[in-house]
């Protein structure tokens, strides 16, 4: 601990003091307070860190150490009030300062004395000569009331001196509730009453000496010192009249109000005639704000705020001629009392003051009003005032309002006959016959044009004397004014288009040209769009819009006419008329489908100047068309049928054979053809050659992709086209490439046979198959029916049979009704006899036939006798039979057998050597007689074997005689085989 003794600390004046002696600066201590003590530099004031002064604090002992407070620092001030006023005057201290220093003192300080201001003895009130004045809690009996706000420039009219007046910088607000200050506070007005009101008259108006004008100058070039209000002075004559008729004469601020008093305008000639206008009708001219400013040399600040109510505005103008309406019609005065010029200046004068009172930074606003009044939302109309809001509107929007102003003049706005008849209905539509009409927005006959439409332009369509649809109207611009009346009937483009405009069918001369350009934009403009709207051609034809097309376009350029495209002078709308009317602009399904048909009508009209553009795009259209989906794509595939548009190849077929001619028998095609006229050459050239045309270019993949039936002929086609081939074989004989084209031909159909089955019906009777085994190698060819081939046939089936050249194309031949005969697949029993004994039954035979060792002699029918042995004959049941029972025969006649030698033969054969020999030599007859045969003799494996054998061969002819003999033999298998057959070919046999 630090004993009390030990002198330590180091004052600001740079003495040291014992801690008990000294008062610290706090950390709390503001900025002010800190800089004021250091000024003033009081003996015994130490300013340490606050660390260090925490640690001196806490080991000093058996004292308190002193801080700064407000009785300190009143102290202080006091005790080197010399010092503070030198620094005050240098600059140290400002009047900032001051405000700051006077927040830190407490309002009342409670002393011995009593309770009293802790300000009061201070000088701590700084005045106008840079000094400072004491606050004194009761001020003594002959002290001067002190000032503020007073300007330096007026203390040589006052009575008190400059010192005796605050400085403005002072914040007074800090001295509002203290006792000191308001005992020594006066107000303003009552100085400037006593200055002013002894030198100036209270009045109206009124004439001025010299120096009374003296005193008006020196108040306005000094005026913006004044820190009050100029209600103040509304009562003194202090604005000058420009009349040339009132020289000296000055008016009060009170009757600027009045409804004669104009601000002088700026100096142009329109602004003179205006004034000279107004003059004659009455008007008292006094100088504007700017001119005031030039005049007594200082800042238009002030004067602005006391002459804005008074600057030429709508409310001034309206108000005097209300005033001079109450007095007799307003137009009496613009007709009688006025020249032309003057009356034209009043009018443009009127309408510029309304437009300045719109405009501007009021623009938002006005387009709020405007919004308000064409949708009838937020306004209503009651009496004359159709410019007032809704009674829901709240006060500050009206006040927002530049037309809410005007809604007291809107009766005299009707009346004012300001708004010029720019196109009328009633007279000739030459601009010179329509400029001395001047009408009054209560002319029930006035109609105002739609926004931005120039009425010179609408005269050149105006429907006139007979073509008018009701009286004569007359037409005005399209004004802010008007349109915020409400009076003067608004005329959309939409009501022109219907009811007053009525375009020709051609526009030839330039003025029409140019009147429908300023138009057009306003129509587009228009919602709902007009259905009927017709725009010129290249020729100056009116279309509707989807009618026309884009010069701008490649292939519209190279296919189009000039009575197609838009009229270059529209170039520029082409956006908009895409957007409202389908205008094409670019290449879409339709317009794609419209240059095709005009292309194929050219080529109608034999028109040889033809382009390849449609088919280029065509061909190009998956690159081209992205965009298009497949329903469209579906749209234009089906339109384009039967129209010509796709270049063909000038010959029909790519392999040109000097064996014919390629014209022959083909259908002849123009130099554009259509999708269904044209043949794919590596597809399907073969099979429709004669009915179609050659792709000049060929068709890319990605079209093929998109439309795959494109270059595809018909089933009619195919067919059509195998009638011309035959008929080229007929005409020129046979030929390797219409061998070639008929085999593909027949193979399409054949593949397609369900397909051409509708159009091969009525092709039975024609001679249009080539029924030759092998045509390649024929030297004639020979083509048949339908009717005369059967499949399947033989020859004894009294049929044609189908030749193998034609068997592949089954199909075909069914469908165009080449009938068939059926057999069903039979397998046979027995495929060969068993053979036993075969070396031994060949050494027999070969006895048999050499005649050795033979005992018997069997004879045919036709007279051959065949050598047999007994023993061999009798291993067959018949013979054995007959041998039991003691049959013998002479030697030398022999048996009769009943049967032919080549059937006995065969028998003999059978029986010797057990096997089945070769019957394909055969006929019908031959083998019923050996099946008769077998059967007699009782050789079950030589009738099964021939039954096999005949079954396969019955025919038509042979199928009933062939029935009989199984029925007869009891072949049960053949006569299945038999009743079979009928079953399947019952057409056969009952055509038999």
């Amino acid at each position: 601990m630090l004993p009390c003794s030990q002198a330590i600390a180091t004052c600001v004046v740079g003495t040291h003091h014992l801690p008990k002696d000294v008062t610290f600066f706090g950390h709390l201590d503001s900025s002010i307070v800190r800089k004021i003590l250091l000024i003033l530099r009081p003996p015994g004031l130490v300013d340490l860190p606050a660390s260090v002064r925490d640690t001196l604090e806490a080991k000093c002992t058996g004292y308190q150490t002193a801080r700064v407070t407000p009785a300190y620092l009143h102290d202080c001030i006091t005790a080197h009030e010399g010092r503070f006023l030198a620094a005050y005057i240098s600059g140290c201290i400002s009047v900032k300062d001051i405000n700051a220093l006077v927040r830190v003192f407490p309002r009342v300080s409670t002393t011995e004395a009593g309770v009293t201001d802790t300000l009061a003895g201070l000088p701590i009130l700084p005045t106008l000569d840079g000094g400072l004045e004491y606050l004194h809690v009761d001020p003594p009996i002959s002290h001067t009331p002190l000032f503020y706000g007073i300007p330096p420039a007026l203390a040589a009219l006052t009575s008190p001196r400059p010192r005796r007046c605050l400085h403005p910088g002072l914040l007074l607000d800090a001295f509002s509730s203290r006792n000191a200050f308001c005992k020594s506070w006066r107000p303003l007005r009552t100085l400037m009453d006593e200055v002013l009101g002894a030198v100036l008259p209270t009045c109206n108006q009124c004439l001025l000496s010299q120096a009374q004008q003296s005193l008006v100058s020196l108040f306005w070039a000094h005026h913006e010192t004044l820190s009050a209000s100029m209600d103040i002075f509304a009562e003194y004559p202090l604005i000058p009249i420009t009349s040339p008729n009132f020289p000296g004469r000055y008016i009060s601020l009170k009757v600027l109000q009045g409804p004669t008093i104009f601000p002088q305008s700026t100096s142009s000639e329109v602004g003179d005639l205006a004034f000279s206008a107004l003059q004659k009708l009455g008007a008292i001219c006094i100088p504007n704000a700017s001119e005031l400013s030039i005049t007594y040399r200082g800042s238009s600040d002030l004067l602005n705020s006391c002459l804005q109510r008074c600057v030429v505005d709508i409310q001034y103008i309206f108000r005097f001629l209300q005033h001079l309406d109450l007095l007799s019609p307003i137009y009496t005065y613009f007709d009688d009392a006025l020249a032309e010029p003057e009356r034209d200046a009043l009018r443009n004068y009127v309408l510029t003051a309304v437009k300045n009172r719109i405009s501007g930074d009021r623009d938002k606003r006005l387009e709020k009003s405007r919004s308000q009044i064409h949708t009838s939302k937020r306004r209503h109309i009651k009496g004359n005032k159709v410019l007032s809001k809704s009674p829901d509107a709240t006060t500050g929007d009206r006040a927002h309002d530049p037309l809410e102003t005007l809604a007291e003049y809107n009766n005299i706005i009707r009346k004012l006959p300001i708004w010029r008849v720019v196109v009328s209905s009633g007279i000739d539509d030459r601009p010179e016959q329509q400029q001395s009409i001047w009408l009054s927005a209560d002319n029930v006959k006035l109609r105002m044009l739609p926004v931005n439409v120039q009425g010179s332009c609408i005269g050149a369509f105006l429907r006139r004397g007979n073509d008018r649809p009701t009286k004569n109207r007359h037409f005005v611009q399209w004004h802010d004014i008007l349109s915020a009346l409400g009076c003067v009937r608004k005329t959309t483009m939409l009501a022109l288009l219907e009811e007053y405009l009525k375009f020709p069918d051609r526009l030839t001369a330039e003025r029409e040209f140019t009147a429908f350009l300023h138009i057009l934009p306003k129509i587009l403009e228009c919602r709902p769009l007009p259905a009927t709207l017709r725009i010129p051609n290249a020729i100056g034809m009116l279309l509707p819009p989807r009618s026309l097309y884009s010069r701008k376009h490649a292939l519209f350029e190279a296919v189009l006419t000039d009575e197609h495209f838009l009229h270059p002078s529209l170039q520029r709308f082409e956006s908009e008329l895409k957007s409202c009317y389908e205008f094409h602009s670019d290449v879409g399904t339709e317009s794609f489908l419209f240059c095709a048909q005009v292309l194929h009508e050219r080529q109608i009209s034999q028109d040889t100047n033809l382009t390849t553009a449609v088919f280029e795009w065509y061909n190009r259209w998956a690159e081209l068309m992205p965009t298009i989906n497949a329903a469209a794509g579906d749209t234009v595939w089906k339109g384009l049928d039967g129209i010509r548009f796709i270049p063909r190849h000038a010959s029909r077929r790519r392999i040109l054979d000097p064996g014919f001619p390629s014209s022959s028998h083909a259908v002849a095609l123009p130099s554009m053809v259509s999708c269904q006229e044209i043949v794919r050459a590596a597809e399907y050239e073969a099979i429709a050659w004669t009915q179609r045309g050659l792709f000049a270019e060929e068709p890319t993949s990605s079209l093929l992709a998109l439309q795959p039936m494109l270059g595809m002929p018909s089933a009619r086609e195919v067919v059509e086209h195998l009638r011309a081939l035959v008929l080229i074989s007929t005409d020129h004989g046979p030929n390797v490439n219409l061998l070639s084209d008929l085999t593909e031909t027949y193979s399409w159909i054949s593949d397609n046979a369900e397909t051409c089955q509708l159009f091969l019906v009525d092709c039975q009777a024609e001679n249009l198959f080539l029924n030759v085994d092998d045509p390649s190698s024929a030297p004639t060819w020979a083509f048949s029916s339908a009717e005369q081939l059967v499949l399947g046939a033989r020859l004894d089936d009294g049929y044609e049979d189908v030749a193998e050249f034609l068997l592949p194309f089954r199909p075909l031949l069914r469908s165009v009704g080449v009938r068939e005969i059926i057999r069903r697949p039979y397998e046979r029993r027995i495929h060969e006899a068993n053979g036993e004994g075969g070396q031994f039954r060949q050494m027999l035979n070969e006895q048999r036939l050499n005649g050795v060792h033979t005992d018997c002699i069997l004879k045919s029918t036709d007279g051959v006798s065949f050598n047999a042995h007994r023993s061999v004959l009798a291993t067959t049941e018949h013979f054995a039979s007959h041998y039991r029972n003691n049959w013998s025969e002479r030697e030398d006649a022999g048996i009769d057998m009943h049967v032919t030698s080549a059937i006995l033969q065969y028998t003999l054969s059978y029986i010797y050597l057990t096997t089945f020999g070769d019957i394909t030599s055969f006929d019908r007859d031959d083998l019923c007689e050996l099946l008769q045969f077998a059967h007699y003799l009782h050789l079950p494996q030589l009738f099964i074997w021939v039954e096999d054998y005949i079954i396969p061969t019955i025919t038509v002819e042979s199928c009933d005689q062939l029935l009989s003999t199984a029925e007869l033999l009891d072949a049960e298998v053949l006569a299945q085989a038999c009743g079979d057959f009928k079953e399947d070919n019952q057409d056969f046999f009952v055509e038999a």
